[in-house]
């Protein structure tokens, strides 16, 4: 009589297997941003570490499917899960005995080797228990499909859980743990989770060895029938899909971090979406929405195109919404082909491999080459024009006959609420006829271009004209890319000064009139904070020494005096070229200052070889985007500052943001370190006389320093909100920041 087991056995080793992968996706997708925050306050907080992270954990999960994919084929079954628990047993003993990010100072030359930096770091302190994670999904698949399990012909639906797994973790940490637990002890959690999930492997195999064993033996040799169908080896399709879905994952997220808005989950939740549209593209039974995705990648690209043509920054909640929109469908109907031309069993493995290699393929082109070859983001623009070629191409696509009357009706909806939701300017202002004018050429494309290679290479033209074109900022002339992003130089719209602009923040501006080169302008203009800050310093001062974190143009040096000295800090490269070149910026060259001197790398790093209480004023305006850098605001770094501040010295801190409201942060760090603190928030702007709004805070030791600010009823005592947290290297909460007004 043949043993029959019971479906409750079933059911549990179904189970088992889901919780399995659920934790090892969840661990892999939380110990990314637990390590690219603990390396922040190593090599500052521009976005492209997080896109480095990236791409570095792409890189680990295809050497984790290269692994399961040769156990697996090559390996026979008795001794696979032996040998992948031995490694899985070292992994654990690694963990316990090696450190977490080590505080490695930078020099000047490794600026621009960066991201090798940030790879060996991440290999030494986790690379090798996250390869044998990323190995864990696909051998608990291979191995769930050798059992006699019901559904284990097609086990690809536990990809699922894999899935679910990596978006709870990566929506929890911005949203919970960040703000709740310190990052050493999320740190040893994670360790236990690691216990936990070899526990859980083991568990899967006992109810693996009472189950009967399926026929076809999966060492490599076995044949399914129809093996040269559509569910056979297709290389070039699986590493095709894969690769332009994370193409336009890590193009889109570099756009609106740099380009829009870097504040809390702008960075996250385009990552969250490209893993929900994994299940629902994976599911037993895909949702009907899938069928509709290539439409949908058709509106969305338009949508996308036309806000790129405008040069649209504003409202940053709009933009950023058409942007992940393009996201959402986009990578739908990529996973959804992905899903389609899954194979049989037999080439699970290799299917994953394929798909790894090709995301890995995608992050090494968007973040090490393309950065190297564009001076602009031009991989964007290419990443839109393929996928709106697949999108136009795709026969699959039911709604594909109905584009036209669709794109046609959509126009028709949407139109009239474009001037209303402040994307574009209303027909009757100035600049309003020539965007609805680029919003019909647009139409037109996707309405007239006959053939899906048309399309794409008519918006790519489109795009062309707009980089020729320029944007709000003037005409360019200069422009280069590095590890930080795109810098600009540009002439403004009233060909009366030139300004420094990094992604679409301006970093500084300088009148092109001889007689005015050397007044501050933009947010150091003389009719904002910054002048008063230094009147106030003025009579304070007795040794004259000035530390500037954030470089700029060199702005600040304007209020220089011939008795000072000043200390400047900066971690771009290219920042420190366009303020020393005279042809650009004359604020270095002409400064009255007795010396100056510029120190390269992150300030936190650099201001450590710095002598007790050696500056009498230390400056912050240091910009990531238009936000300053989270570890430049924490009780670790103002105790940092305030120990080579002068007993009477100032602290001054530029916090202008549109999303974040810093005040409260900062008020929340006084009081624990009982700072006096005033602020200015400046709202005048002046775009004729160079001036733009402005927020600055001044914390010092003693009141009485304060005492020029406190008669100018403009400055206010900064004050904390009811619950602001106190903000630190191991805990800090940015939604909490988050303007409400």
């Amino acid at each position: 009589m043949m043993f029959a087991p019971s479906p409750s056995r079933f059911f549990n080793f179904r189970h088992l297997t889901a919780t399995s992968l659920w934790l090892s996706a969840a661990l892999l997708f939380w110990i990314q941003p637990l390590v690219a925050k603990f390396l922040l306050p190593i090599v500052g907080g521009t976005p492209a570490v997080w896109h480095t992270v990236i791409v570095f954990f792409q890189a680990t999960v295809l050497l984790g499917y290269c692994y399961a994919h040769l156990l697996s084929t090559c390996c026979p079954i008795r001794l696979q899960f032996p040998l992948h628990a031995s490694l899985f047993l070292v992994a654990l003993i690694y963990l316990s005995l090696s450190p977490q990010a080590p505080p490695i100072k930078l020099s000047q030359s490794s600026t621009a080797t960066m991201p090798l930096f940030l790879w060996y770091s991440l290999f030494v302190q986790i690379g090798l228990p996250c390869f044998i994670i990323s190995a864990t999904a696909p051998l608990l698949q291979a191995w769930y499909s050798q059992t006699s399990m019901p559904d284990s012909n097609d086990p690809f639906f536990l990809y699922q859980s894999s899935n679910r797994g990596s978006l709870i973790a990566l929506l929890s940490f911005p949203l919970l743990l960040e703000s709740t637990l310190p990052l050493d002890i999320q740190y040893r959690s994670w360790w236990f989770g690691m216990v936990a999930l070899g526990g859980l492997i083991g568990g899967t195999q006992v109810f693996k060895r009472r189950l009967p064993a399926h026929s076809i033996t999966f060492t490599g040799t076995a044949k399914e029938p129809n093996d040269t169908s559509h569910r056979g080896i297709h290389r070039r399709v699986w590493f095709g899909l894969a690769y332009l879905s994370s193409s336009l994952l890590l193009a889109t997220t570099h756009f609106i971090t740099t380009e829009v808005i870097n504040a809390p989950l702008t960075g996250v939740l385009p990552l969250a979406l490209f893993l929900i549209t994994y299940i629902l593209a994976f599911a037993k039974q895909p949702i009907g929405l899938c069928r509709w995705s290539g439409t949908g990648t058709l509106l969305a690209t338009m949508a996308v195109t036309f806000q790129w043509l405008v040069h649209a920054t504003d409202p940053a909640w709009l933009v950023t919404l058409i942007h992940l929109t393009l996201v959402f469908f986009g990578c739908l109907f990529l996973h959804h082909r992905l899903a389609q031309h899954r194979p049989y069993r037999q080439h699970l493995t290799h299917y994953y491999l394929w798909m790894s290699l090709g995301g890995v393929a995608a992050g090494i082109t968007l973040s090490m080459l393309c950065p190297i070859v564009f001076d602009q983001v031009w991989e964007y623009p290419l990443v839109i024009a393929s996928l709106a070629l697949m999108a136009a191409n795709a026969q699959t696509d039911r709604a594909g006959p109905h584009r036209i009357p669709m794109i046609a009706a959509g126009t028709a909806i949407t139109l009239p609420l474009l001037p209303r939701s402040g994307l574009i300017t209303p027909p009757g202002l100035p600049g309003g006829a020539s965007q609805i004018a680029l919003l019909g050429a647009v139409v037109a494309t996707y309405l007239t271009s006959r053939t899906p290679r048309l399309l794409s290479v008519t918006l790519l033209a489109l795009f062309a004209i707009s980089a020729w074109q320029g944007d709000g900022h003037g005409k360019t002339i200069f422009t280069d890319r590095n590890f930080f992003g795109v810098t600009r130089v540009t002439l403004d719209a009233n060909g009366l000064s030139k300004v420094l602009v990094h992604g679409n923040t301006i970093h500084g501006r300088q009148a092109l009139d001889p007689r005015e080169q050397g007044l501050p302008l933009s947010y150091y203009h003389q009719a904002g904070p910054l002048r008063r800050i230094f009147k106030q310093y003025e009579a304070n001062a007795t040794v004259h020494q000035v530390a500037l974190i954030g470089l700029g143009a060199g702005s600040a040096l304007a209020y220089g005096k011939a008795h000072q000295k000043w200390t400047l800090y900066e971690i771009d490269p290219l920042m420190i070229q366009l303020a020393s070149d005279s042809d650009y910026f004359t604020f270095l060259s002409q400064a009255r200052v007795d010396a100056w001197q510029i120190e390269q790398g992150d300030a936190r790093i650099q201001l450590q070889s710095a002598k007790p209480s050696e500056f009498d004023l230390i400056v912050i305006d240091a910009f990531s985007s238009d936000s300053i850098p989270i570890h430049l605001l924490t009780h670790e770094a103002l105790e940092l500052y305030l120990s080579k501040l002068d007993e009477s010295g100032l602290l001054a801190f530029h916090i202008s943001n549109r999303i974040l409201d810093l005040g409260p942060i900062l008020a929340r760090l006084a009081d624990h370190l009982s700072l006096h603190s005033l602020a200015w928030n400046d709202p005048h702007d002046a775009p004729n006389q160079g001036k733009d709004p402005s927020h600055w805070a001044v914390l010092t030791r003693d009141e009485n320093h304060l005492n020029r600010l406190a008669k100018d009823e403009r400055w206010k005592p900064l004050s904390a909100k009811a619950g602001t947290r106190l903000w630190t290297d191991q805990r800090s909460n940015v939604l909490e920041a988050l303007r409400t007004e």
